[in-house]
């Protein structure tokens, strides 16, 4: 799927999966007093670029929120496909039914790292 369009990769480790409490849930756990530990608590986790993770962290009124790991992983995009690269210069690239996924979604950046990473079977890693 690479060509000679394919471009340059974002800044790696510039995405983090973030761990936050739904506001339904919050009260219940402020009485009691304790947090719980995911994912039983009811909280969730989401990929994030780093900038917003961190907002999301610092905004937290109740302190809940936390990055639970960085992703050492970059995006990088031929003319019609979005990749996911590593630092070892490895490059995941989904495949049709994926990238169609991929594309349609909100923000096909972050949906092509969570796949990526949570379903790498999705695709294949190329060096």
């Amino acid at each position: 799927m690479t060509d000679s369009k394919t471009t340059a990769p974002e800044t790696l480790a510039a995405f983090a999966l973030v761990e936050t409490m739904p506001e339904q849930h919050r009260e219940s756990h402020r009485a009691a007093r304790n947090w719980g530990t995911y994912p039983a608590n009811g909280a969730t986790r989401e990929w994030m670029r780093t900038g917003d993770a961190e907002q999301t962290v610092e905004d937290d009124e109740d302190d809940y929120a936390k990055i639970v790991r960085y992703a050492d992983l970059g995006i990088t995009r031929n003319a019609d496909t979005v990749g996911v690269c590593d630092p070892a210069g490895g490059t995941w690239w989904p495949n049709e039914e994926t990238q169609a996924e991929i594309e349609s979604s909100y923000d096909p950046e972050i949906t092509a790292i969570r796949i990526c990473v949570e379903q790498p079977r999705r695709g294949t890693w190329h060096s």
